[in-house]
């Protein structure tokens, strides 16, 4: 302040608030002026800077500067924002009478940090309320940069795990290759937060801040939350877990050792139909060439016996037409076995009528009577029903040709709704079961024939009282009705003309 006096008659005094001139003896009242005018120049209010200034002006130790912009968010430390950048400020009070969204002028002294600064403030004034800032939509990539350190930020994240920092829970996240951390503020305790299952696709809104504190786990940037609404969840974790690609491989373990278990049952099986097969085929080569043999070698012993005995040659002649005739019909057995390799075919004649042109092969010639107990054919017979009574019948009076020594021979066959039943008796000599040599070949295959149609044969001999066997098949083969399911299940619908009467 100074005061320099005028040359002219009229006193005039210059100073810092001008030169105006003043009556005389009125130096007192200008040097009071003087002194209210440097009062009111110590009250003026200091400049606005933007807070991007702070760190790309110097300033000098101890320099009191004044910001204003939007509040972002409250609790022990403010934390602010311009268009330039963002802000955390230091106050005595707790800020509980600003909202977010107030509009603030704050005077205080800056300290420089890495990415931004930090203001200790001295005064605080609340411009005017108004709506809140959206936030600035970034990767957490753009977040790791560090141009974002105190600004209100919108991203996006996985979430890793829910930890616990500083008594407080806290979200890991991880997304573009980067890890950060999503923390509520102190007075918010929401159990909604730790009910995130990890894997989770959060939505996570905050004031990103750089890792100015120490944390136990490797974040590039921490995002202060406001509230718990600042999480949004966008997706659960997907199915295809850790926990549940282990089951998966288990679950494929599992099934893979299952399959290995059912393809050998399957070979197993499928062995054991190539050896019911070749049994089959030793069956019918026993119950075709055998037997036939077998007649053709009794015709041979009778015209033998009749040319020993000086017979006359017609009755030699009809020894020889029988065996020729048995030639024949073991040649037409033999193409019949063959054909029931392929494809079943209809058999001409009925069973019964097959049944005593066997017999008649066999017996004619000799002394052995035959009698047919019934004369209708069966409506309906499966063909291999059909074929398996007829080797049984075929087998049965084989046997009594060859073994018995019987004078007479019966063929009965009935038909119920549900089964046929074959038998066939004879006068013979019998035998014992229990012996060893009674149970032959020819025994086991009319078993295993009637067995192989889900019937069942019933042999009843003792010795000097002839022998009588009895067999009791279904109509319907229920290997065939099994089939019809399978294809049912694989196909749809099954084609009969592909099956062959042996699986």
């Amino acid at each position: 302040m100074w005061l320099r006096r005028h040359s002219s008659k009229q006193r005039r005094y210059s100073g810092c608030l001008g030169s105006w001139p003043v009556p005389r003896y009125g130096f007192l009242a200008v040097l009071l002026a003087c002194v209210a005018s440097i009062g009111a120049q110590q009250q003026r209010p200091f400049a606005v800077v933007s807070i991007a200034s702070l760190r790309t002006e110097p300033l000098p130790a101890s320099t009191r500067v004044t910001v204003q912009g939007v509040i972002t968010r409250t609790g022990s430390t403010l934390y602010m924002q311009d268009r330039s950048g963002g802000l955390e400020v230091e106050t005595s009070s707790t800020g509980s009478t600003f909202q977010i969204g107030d509009e603030v002028r704050i005077t205080g002294t800056p300290t420089e940090n890495r990415y931004s600064s930090l203001l200790r403030a001295d005064d605080i004034r609340l411009m005017h309320a108004r709506i809140p800032d959206p936030p600035v939509a970034i990767t957490p990539g753009m977040g790791a940069s560090g141009a974002y350190d105190r600004l209100l930020i919108d991203t996006e994240g996985v979430l890793q795990a829910t930890v616990e920092l500083d008594g407080r829970t806290a979200l890991l996240l991880f997304a573009n290759h980067q890890f950060f951390l999503a923390q509520p503020p102190e007075q918010d305790i929401d159990t909604a937060l730790a009910a995130l299952k990890p894997g989770s696709r959060l939505r996570i809104r905050g004031v990103c801040v750089m890792g100015q504190e120490a944390s136990p786990y490797p974040v590039a940037f921490r995002v202060l939350l406001r509230s718990s609404q600042d999480v949004t969840l966008l997706a659960g974790p997907p199915f295809w877990t850790s926990a549940h690609m282990l089951w998966a491989i288990a679950v494929l373990l599992l099934l893979t050792y299952a399959s290995l278990r059912l393809m050998r049952r399957f070979e197993r099986w499928r062995f054991g139909l190539i050896l019911d097969e070749r049994t089959r085929l030793a069956h019918d080569l026993h119950d075709t060439l055998a037997q036939n043999f077998a007649g053709i070698a009794f015709q041979l012993q009778a015209i033998r016996s009749a040319l020993r005995k000086k017979k006359s040659g017609e009755k030699i002649d009809g020894h020889v037409e029988l065996a020729i005739g048995m030639v024949a019909h073991s040649h037409e057995d033999a193409r019949r076995s063959i054909a029931m390799l392929r494809p079943a075919q209809p058999m001409e004649g009925g069973l019964l009528l097959q049944l005593r042109e066997q017999a008649d092969l066999l017996t004619r010639g000799g002394e052995i009577r035959l009698e047919v107990l019934t004369s209708e054919e069966p409506a309906h017979i499966e063909p291999v029903v059909r074929n398996a009574l007829l080797r049984i019948g075929h087998e049965a009076i084989t046997n009594t040709v060859r073994h018995a020594s019987a004078s007479l021979v019966t063929i009965a066959l009935d038909e119920t709704p549900q089964h046929l039943h074959l038998r066939i008796t004879d006068d013979g000599s019998g035998f014992e079961r229990r012996s060893g040599h009674a149970r032959g070949f020819g025994i086991d295959g009319m078993e295993a024939r009637a067995a192989s149609c889900g019937g069942l044969v019933t042999i009843t001999s003792a010795a000097g009282r002839g022998c009588t066997v009895e067999a009791v098949l279904p109509h319907h083969d229920p290997r065939k009705q099994v089939r019809h399911w399978l294809m049912l299940l694989l196909k749809g619908r099954p084609n009969a003309s592909q099956h062959s009467p042996w699986l």
